[in-house]
């Protein structure tokens, strides 16, 4: 896979600065001005993606996309973009 984007927007679409975001085996991170969290991950297997604490995805690192956008829904957060 190499790099991930995740990019974190509010219910609007607005970016949200300062969300942590955390990907499984890796310490999580804070969003930019930009809404945005980078991660190195390898090609495959099974990881975990939350914001704030809270599970949003799970599956093979094959499924995602380079660039993945998830909109706030509720209390959590949804995957927007593939």
């Amino acid at each position: 896979m190499g790099i991930l984007k995740i990019k974190v927007t509010d219910a609007s679409g607005a970016d949200l600065a300062g969300q942590t975001v955390k990907v499984s085996g890796i310490d999580g991170l804070q969003t930019n001005a930009q809404g945005m969290a980078q991660f190195l991950l390898d090609a495959s297997g099974a990881i975990e993606i939350a914001i704030n604490g809270s599970a949003c995805w799970s599956g093979d690192v094959s499924a995602l996309a380079r660039q993945e956008v998830f909109q706030q829904a509720g209390s959590g957060f949804t995957r927007v973009s593939s």
